[in-house]
């Protein structure tokens, strides 16, 4: 990891150096210690038109905050299995289901 995204990373604090934790499923004790799966939390994706209209809406906002407190409170690795329970929380939590779930989250992660 180069220092430039060891200090992105130090300036978002403790949380994001948890949140690789519990995505990636490898300890992080140290900057110098951060795995190559923090990429995605270090440079954001390009954003296509139609998902730059998904992100813009109310309910991507509500969805992804509900989201954001789900994988703050993840107490375990973020497995398929779990990500999968953590996305019915998010909707039973937003009342969204469907598209209007999953777009946001898809167009978050990925830009498209």
């Amino acid at each position: 990891m180069h220092q430039r995204d060891a200090a992105q990373i130090a300036i978002q604090g403790p949380e994001a150096a948890g949140l690789v934790e519990k995505v990636s499923g490898e300890s992080v004790e140290k900057l110098g210690d951060m795995p190559e799966h923090s990429l995605p939390f270090r440079t954001p994706p390009a954003i296509e038109e139609e998902a730059a209209e998904v992100l813009g809406s109310g309910a991507s906002e509500t969805v992804l905050a509900a989201m954001k407190s789900e994988l703050e409170s993840l107490e375990e690795e973020l497995t398929p299995q779990a990500f999968k329970s953590l996305m019915k929380r998010v909707g039973k939590e937003t009342q969204f289901k469907g598209k209007d779930l999953f777009f946001p989250v898809r167009a978050a992660l990925t830009g498209s």
